[in-house]
């Protein structure tokens, strides 16, 4: 319903009863970016892939349809999604245990960082995002 004030209180509360569920700590993700708030977005990307490395394909999912929401919000401004998807995988890389992982989106993010265009660097991003 994008209630997304209730839902983050909903996720608070299941997180204070359960601190290492990571499938909670996922969602809020979801919920702070919808709230606008990215840096504790980032934050719980984090916690999640903290709290169970392996998460890191359906983490990756997220990004690339939450990259997609802000997409839809800001149509014309690749900065924001290509931003979000950086911070994102910013925070995954060092949430992940797991050094091929942190390998690997230190890769793409270097890859992003050569590209010339935003919209060329959102375009790096999404396929860097896809291959983990």
């Amino acid at each position: 319903a994008k209630d997304f004030r209730k839902a983050r209180g909903d996720l608070e509360r299941v997180l204070d009863v359960f601190p290492a569920d990571a499938e909670a700590r996922q969602r809020l993700a979801g919920v702070l970016l919808g709230l606008g708030e990215d840096a504790k977005a980032a934050g719980a990307v984090r916690d999640a892939l903290r709290a169970d490395p392996k998460r890191l394909p359906a983490v990756a999912r997220d990004l690339l349809l939450q990259a997609d929401m802000l997409e839809e919000k800001f149509p014309g401004s690749p900065s924001v999604p290509a931003g979000w998807l950086e911070k994102g995988l910013a925070a995954a890389g060092k949430g992940t245990s797991d050094a091929k992982a942190r390998a690997a989106i230190a890769d793409v993010l270097k890859a992003a960082s050569a590209a010339k265009t935003d919209a060329e660097r959102l375009r790096v991003l999404r396929a860097g995002v896809k291959g983990l």
